[in-house]
């Protein structure tokens, strides 16, 4: 099952903290969890008890942020930036 294999590479610590605090969860509020970063998993279970629709909804707005965070410097700006920092 693709819950269990995700939840056995966690490390320790997240695994505890998923155990206690998941129980009442839905079986697709926990495959939801299965596609999010680490960090964002601790900040959802920690909040209490989530639909598959409210991890959904922090998983736009996680992706908005990276999204947010690639565009604020692109790869171009970032070369023309070093090549006119003098040696």
């Amino acid at each position: 099952m693709e819950i269990s294999a995700w939840f056995e590479k966690l490390p320790t610590r997240s695994q505890k903290l998923i155990r206690q605090n998941v129980q009442n969860w839905s079986v697709s509020a926990l495959r939801q969890l299965t596609k999010v970063s680490h960090d964002l998993v601790k900040e959802l279970v920690q909040s209490g008890k989530k639909t598959a629709a409210q991890v959904k909804q922090q998983r736009g707005s996680e992706r908005a942020r990276e999204e947010g965070s690639k565009q604020a410097f692109p790869s171009e700006d970032a070369n023309q930036i070093s090549s006119s920092i003098p040696e």
